[in-house]
């Protein structure tokens, strides 16, 4: 009898953990600053709960989430003068001016739905110790698929204005980044920002897919390293080793050279939409990629150095993250010709 009693204890301190690790997950979600860490929280339950706490935490955020934009999303509409809507970071929310209700829910519930995927396929390689490369293959490319199929369905399935809301958004976001020029900066540059306004939507509206797997790619990364720092699985320990290894094959350059080159010409000799959208997608993807090649090169050859240096070198990428980032890009890139960590282990020998 009190082994009954104590094996339901541990049954019910797992459940409330589980229920526990879906809150976290939402407060994560409607953070702002640490939404990128919305998986870590069902990665941890599943790490430590198993595949039924995994569900148990997700099922529990998405009643939250839902409750959230079904329940208190019109109420909080109701009443727009409430002091708390000041912190709140709703996702989607941005769209409020221009965007209606199933809107604001569309965005809300199907960006929660991708993050619960990536912790899903995050989850799923670490029961089954998979290495980093099928890790990531499933991990990034069905989250990433997933939401541009969910916002191609509810666009053309179900009327939702999804790709006006993004214009109408950015639009706004423009402008706004307009009146910041004109306050702290020349008139010259606030104008000729308003005077390519058109062009620059019109450019992140067809990127938004190669965008959305270079921020998947991102994400993926971000939580399973702070996994490796919050457990210690053996698939996170091969996973950290396999990133220092990280080499892009060979034939990916390929994807670069042509579509650099479809996009040049579709520039400058014949457009065509579709095509120029092809081009910029696939290179903005591949460029994501080599991104965090040159990242695990960087990585590689400071690892043994202190830690008040690493983290002094990682503070530097962060503040100077634009010059930083074409830095990182283009060594990925080199690394395909010289593989610099094959150099640097002959020259040790």
């Amino acid at each position: 009898m009190p082994y009954t009693n104590h094996s339901d204890i541990m049954k019910n301190r797992g459940l409330l953990f589980s229920v526990l690790s879906g809150l976290f997950g939402v407060a994560f979600y409607f953070s702002g600053l640490f939404v990128l860490f919305t998986p870590l929280s069902f990665l941890y339950s599943a790490a430590r709960s198993g595949a039924k706490g995994f569900w148990i935490s997700c099922l529990t955020a998405l009643v939250a989430v839902g409750s959230i934009y079904f329940w208190f999303l019109p109420f909080s509409l109701a009443h727009p003068e409430a002091s708390w809507q000041a912190w709140i970071a709703w996702p989607g929310f941005g769209f409020l001016p221009t965007a209606e209700i199933s809107v604001l829910r569309f965005f809300g519930i199907g960006y929660f739905c991708y993050y619960s995927l990536v912790a899903l396929f995050l989850s799923i390689g670490m029961w089954k110790n998979w290495r980093l490369i099928t890790w990531g293959t499933w991990g990034i490319f069905c989250p990433a698929l997933f939401l541009i199929f969910f916002s191609l369905v509810a666009e053309f399935f179900f009327s939702l204005p999804v790709i006006s809301t993004i214009r109408s958004y950015l639009q706004q976001l423009v402008e706004t980044m307009v009146g910041l020029e004109k306050d702290f900066s020349t008139s010259f540059q606030a104008d000729l920002l308003l005077s390519y306004k058109d062009q620059m939507v019109d450019f992140v509206v067809y990127s938004l897919p190669g965008l959305l797997f270079a921020m998947t790619t991102l994400t993926f990364l971000v939580n399973l390293w702070g996994a490796r720092m919050a457990l210690r699985a053996r698939s996170l320990v091969r996973s950290q080793i396999d990133f220092l290894k990280l080499q892009i094959p060979f034939g990916v350059i390929w994807v670069v050279i042509a579509s650099g080159s479809i996009f040049f010409i579709n520039q400058y000799f014949f457009e065509f939409v579709w095509l120029k959208f092809v081009a910029i997608n696939s290179l903005l993807a591949v460029i994501g990629f080599y991104f965090f090649q040159g990242l695990s090169i960087a990585i590689y050859f400071i690892r043994k150095r202190s830690l008040w240096f690493r983290m002094g070198l990682y503070g530097v990428m962060i503040v100077f993250l634009q010059t930083m980032a074409a830095i990182l890009i283009g060594l990925g890139f080199a690394d395909v010709w010289f593989d610099f960590r094959k150099l640097n282990k002959n020259k040790g020998a």
